[in-house]
Parts: C-alpha cells; structure tokens; sequence
C-alpha cells in the first residue's frame, strides 16, 4: 500500500503543475532566465499553499490510494487507515 501512496503523492505533485512549468521553460532553447526566475516565485507561494493545508490534501491523495488499492485487489487496502 505504501508504493500505491507513494505513487499517488508523486503524480499528483507532477500533475498539478508544481514543477512542470518550470521544467518546461529550463529544457527550451530560447531559455528567458528573468521569467524563469520569476516563477520560482509562484512556485514557491503554491508550494506553501499546500503545506498550509498538507492534512487535508494528504487525506485526499490515501483517498485515491484506497481506491486504487481496492480497484487492483491489494489486500492491504482493507486495513490500510491512511489518515495524518
């Protein structure tokens, strides 16, 4: 269960855009370091946003495990209780 949690906490970080921007912007040729610099800033402020609230969208992300987990058949979901 843990590598489901795992999992479901990397995609989501990836997926939401937290670094995927910035990633994008760093591998053009064209690089404009300014505006690149510039959005490690909103980066940052998202980033926060979501230690603020880390309970909650935790519980969220062990929601979706549990649900994977229960979709593929895993045992451990039964028992798995994936609260902070």
């Amino acid at each position: 269960m843990g590598v489901i949690v795992g999992f479901i906490v990397l995609k989501n970080i990836i997926e939401n855009n937290y670094l995927k921007g910035l990633s994008a912007k760093l591998q053009r040729r064209d690089i404009d370091v300014f505006d690149t610099y510039t959005m490690i800033g909103d980066i940052k402020s998202e980033i926060q946003c979501l230690r603020d609230d880390v309970g909650v969208e935790f519980q969220r992300w062990c929601d979706k495990a549990k649900q994977l987990a229960s979709y593929i058949g895993t045992e451990d979901a039964k028992g798995f209780k994936g609260s902070v």
